[in-house]
């Protein structure tokens, strides 16, 4: 087969639904209409697209928000905080998706503060949330900066790669290749490192699917993603210049030589 042509399996029967060529597609069906978790996360350098994949990925799985206006989307989809994140997945139904940006950071789940009340409240929150058909993705540069907790619940890791521009990708518009990958447990494994692999999203029962490109989200979409990204990084700055609690040594000797 000549790889440039069209795809057109050789055993069609191979293929038992008709979009498991498009894992997308697949996961859509497997959430909203089955009922099972297939959260994702993001992982990526600094600069490589991520929160680009983020957005675009929760656009194609539910696509109604295209029919929104990008402020009132991005109030329905996205969250930088667990507060945030909680709050709107209250309100979820079947076919919505979710995008919690920035995890690992001190209010969305960081492994470095992993005993805070705020940290235990989104593993809880995700640990006994029912899927409900909603289907969600976290987005961080290094899945260890997250509570294990939390990360262990997500079923595909997605990895940009390469980003393409229009021409490159066939005249389709700019886009950026990515690594899809399923997360299985090897009930067989002796010890954590093997217990759970990544794998090949298949298009039948001997094909694997090794890159997908994604195409970037709309320009309004991305600029009002820009718009609260900056605010909340100006939030986070703000915090790391509060005035920081006394440590114990600190409180005694204040008690003890009072000003």
């Amino acid at each position: 087969m000549d790889y440039s042509d069209e795809w057109n399996p050789i055993f069609n029967e191979d293929l038992s639904l008709d979009f498991t060529v498009n894992p997308i597609g697949y996961m859509r069906h497997m959430v909203y209409k089955r009922n099972e978790s297939w959260d994702a996360s993001v992982l990526g350098f600094r600069g490589g697209g991520k929160s680009t994949i983020g957005l675009s990925m929760v656009l194609l799985m539910n696509p109604k928000l295209l029919d929104l206006t990008p402020k009132r989307a991005l109030n329905r989809c996205w969250a930088f905080t667990t507060v945030d994140r909680n709050e709107k997945k209250e309100e979820l139904r079947r076919g919505d998706a979710l995008a919690m940006d920035e995890q690992g950071t001190k209010h969305s789940g960081s492994s470095y503060k992993w005993s805070s009340d705020e940290n235990q409240q989104l593993a809880d929150s995700k640990q006994v949330d029912r899927t409900d058909g909603v289907w969600e993705v976290g987005i961080t540069l290094d899945d260890m900066r997250v509570v294990k907790r939390v990360r262990n619940l997500a079923r595909v890791i997605i990895y940009p790669e390469t980003k393409l521009t229009s021409k490159e990708n066939d005249d389709m518009g700019m886009g950026i290749d990515c690594i899809f990958r399923e997360l299985k447990e090897n009930p067989f494994a002796t010890n954590d490192k093997d217990k759970i692999k990544p794998r090949y999203f298949k298009y039948s029962d001997a094909g694997r699917i090794a890159r997908v490109t994604i195409p970037l989200p709309p320009l309004a979409f991305w600029n009002e993603y820009m718009k609260r990204r900056k605010e909340f990084k100006a939030s986070v700055d703000a915090n790391e210049t509060e005035e920081k609690p006394m440590s114990r040594a600190e409180k005694r000797r204040s008690q003890q030589h009072p000003i």
